[in-house]
């Protein structure tokens, strides 16, 4: 039976779009997927069950009262309740055990990079793909969100990159034979050969399919919207921080 694969990383980052390419290499990630919007007309590629059960967790968990964006775990102190979760622990055990019979299955959400500590105890075999994108692309793509939190703070999308992030960090340093980091250039580059080589690295027997990969790539472009190309100078010289924890990911690639 093969290891559980859990997609994650910061929102806005790719992780759609590589539970896309997954599920065309015949990975499972759920029956009932959360359906696109404007704002990732493609689709989400979210299992439901997971999705729900993750936002509570992460909004039970928050400070009441504290500015932030619950949904996504993040508030201005920056401060997780994560004993707030052993309750929940049952029905994360259930849900896996829905999905366990599968020869293969797995499941995408960027909330689970704040849960990572948690799911390892209920799927102790899983492996765990990251997809982490430029920092200046994850700001630009959150500002375009239709929340005035992050369309008048410029500062709240570099802060939850680093948030998300740094989780991934801790991770990574804790469990790297489990893990592998995806970063999106070499993604768009590269889709089967990128993945062709994280799946090497976790051991699971997943077919990549070249052209399949390539046509969901080639949409996902078109699809695109503009960069700024003065945008990265721009949070570069703002948020070094943040740049340098981009750099050391990238380095793990």
């Amino acid at each position: 039976m093969a290891h559980p694969l859990i997609i994650t990383g910061m929102h806005r980052s790719g992780t759609s779009f590589a539970a896309e390419l997954l599920q065309a290499c015949g990975l499972p990630i759920g029956e009932r997927l959360f359906p696109g919007d404007a704002g990732n007309p493609r689709g989400y590629f979210e299992d439901e069950d997971f999705l729900t059960l993750q936002r509570r967790m992460l909004q039970e968990a928050c400070t009441p009262g504290v500015a932030g964006w619950p949904d996504w775990g993040w508030t201005e102190g920056e401060r997780l309740d994560t004993g707030a979760w052993e309750r929940h622990l049952p029905e994360m055990r259930a849900l896996v055990a829905q999905r366990a019979t599968l020869p293969a299955w797995g499941w995408k959400d960027p909330r689970t990079t704040l849960l990572l500590d948690h799911w390892i105890r209920v799927v102790p075999d899983a492996r765990f793909l990251f997809v982490v994108r430029e920092p200046w692309k994850v700001a630009a793509s959150v500002r375009r969100l239709p929340s005035p939190l992050f369309q008048q703070r410029a500062d709240v999308a570099p802060r939850i990159w680093a948030f998300y992030n740094r989780h991934v960090q801790d991770f990574l340093r804790a469990h790297p034979e489990r893990c592998t980091v995806v970063i999106m250039p070499q993604l768009v580059a590269d889709p089967a050969g990128t993945l062709h080589r994280a799946l090497t690295h976790l051991g699971l027997p997943l077919q990549v399919d070249a052209p399949a990969l390539r046509a969901i790539t080639d949409a996902r472009v078109q699809d695109a919207a503009p960069q700024d190309p003065g945008e990265e100078q721009r949070f570069r010289t703002a948020y070094p921080a943040v740049v340098a924890l981009w750099e050391e990911l990238r380095g793990l690639a």
